[in-house]
């Protein structure tokens, strides 16, 4: 599948040629939420609709899209006639680390000194499982991180 890419029609049948090597990355993208950098907070995932990816009001043709991994785990998104856009995973690397850390206390079932939560174990247990569904849902991530940075007495 080298060469541009092509529409072709037949009918009610459209196809749009792609590099197999861009597959990887559109599934990527479309799989999972992602914050759109220099933005108020907010989490979109991108979509493949009428041969663009749509990011929100943000399109471009699949033809034209270039996709340009960044070593933090964002991507830069260009295309012919749309102004770039940075998208940041959702949630960050950093903010995996911590969850894999609480899911780490919440196996071992850790009430060491050093880990002491304000809320049952049980409660926590309940939390983490929400973030665990529910990555992007920042409410949901706050209080897990109140309920474990809050030592009881």
């Amino acid at each position: 599948m080298g060469g541009a890419p092509h529409r072709r029609s037949k009918g009610w049948e459209q196809f749009l040629a792609l590099p197999v090597a861009r597959l990887p990355e559109l599934q990527r993208l479309v799989s999972r939420p992602w914050h759109v950098a220099a933005e108020p907070f907010s989490v979109l995932r991108p979509a493949i609709q009428d041969f663009q990816l749509r990011v929100g009001d943000w399109a471009v043709p699949l033809e034209t899209l270039d996709v340009q991994a960044q070593e933090d785990g964002s991507v830069l998104l260009t295309g012919e006639n749309a102004s770039p856009l940075r998208l940041e995973p959702c949630p960050s690397s950093a903010v995996l680390v911590l969850l894999e850390d609480v899911r780490n206390v919440v196996r071992r079932g850790d009430q060491a000194p050093w880990a002491r939560i304000r809320d049952s174990f049980a409660s926590l247990q309940s939390e983490a499982f929400k973030v665990a569904l529910y990555p992007e849902d920042l409410s949901r991530l706050r209080y897990l991180a109140l309920s474990c940075c809050m030592r009881s007495c």
